[in-house]
């Protein structure tokens, strides 16, 4: 067996007792009301999308179900709400497994948004290229790659852990690498256990940004389509592209 040295234990129980200071004290100790917008950023291929297709495939039915939806003007209104609540707040919380996320270790769900739309796209970037692109190998190719997203804007309401004051002092509130959440997906798995419904905190993509992570789906409402981003990444370059749906240029990364 091989032993492990004096020095090597002493570090280690250092290490605990000054993480289960931060755990227990500063981390948590400023909490704020927030009653106002956050944006999230979903990736949605976009396209003309009928409404009634999962619930008939005869073209006469559907027309004629399109037919009553316009007359009332309540049927397709009620529809793109219940769509747009899915697809901003309601899928993570649905699923029955998660992927491992800052604050979120897999074992439960943490929903992500900005304050700002423009932090969104810093942030979704930084993912895409990383987990996506980089782990199918597909920087071997000159073409442009190409990625069609949506921003929804989400009314959050509540209670939060105000933790922007804290990135000083506790640097892996926003460390870049997604590999090292070890401290923070700790830190969530607290807030998840004492039934707290969110954070927030600074962006580690953009530095003018500040970032929501929402552990209760009650706090989100009123979800509402915002805008449509296409991200066009240039591999020889090594440059992604954002483009509105006019086509036009608007950010580069």
């Amino acid at each position: 067996m091989k032993k492990v040295s004096r020095d090597c234990c002493k570090c280690v129980i250092i290490w605990k007792i000054n993480w289960s200071n931060l755990m227990n004290h500063s981390l948590f100790n400023t909490s704020m009301s927030f009653d106002g917008n956050t944006y999230r950023n979903i990736p949605e291929i976009h396209g003309d999308i009928d409404p009634f297709d999962d619930l008939t495939t005869n073209s006469a039915a559907r027309k004629q179900a399109h037919s009553i939806s316009k007359a009332s003007k309540i049927l397709d209104m009620e529809t793109h709400q219940i769509r747009d609540y899915n697809k901003a707040i309601g899928y993570g919380f649905n699923l029955r497994r998660w992927s491992p996320s800052r604050f979120g270790d897999g074992s439960f769900y943490v929903w992500y948004g900005c304050k700002k739309p423009e932090t969104t796209i810093y942030e979704t970037c930084y993912h895409w290229y990383q987990r996506f692109l980089n782990d199918c190998n597909y920087f071997d190719t000159s073409t442009t790659i190409i990625a069609q997203r949506s921003i929804y804007k989400v009314q959050l309401t509540g209670i939060l852990i105000d933790m922007r004051k804290k990135s000083d002092s506790f640097p892996d509130l926003i460390q870049p690498d997604m590999k090292r959440y070890g401290k923070t997906q700790i830190l969530g798995n607290r807030v998840q256990s004492e039934g707290q419904p969110g954070i927030l905190t600074c962006s580690a993509r953009d530095k003018k940004g500040e970032n929501f992570a929402v552990f209760k789906q009650r706090i989100l409402h009123d979800p509402s389509y915002y805008e449509f981003l296409e991200y066009q990444l240039q591999p020889t370059k090594g440059v992604i592209e954002v483009c509105n749906d006019s086509g036009d240029v608007i950010l580069e990364i």
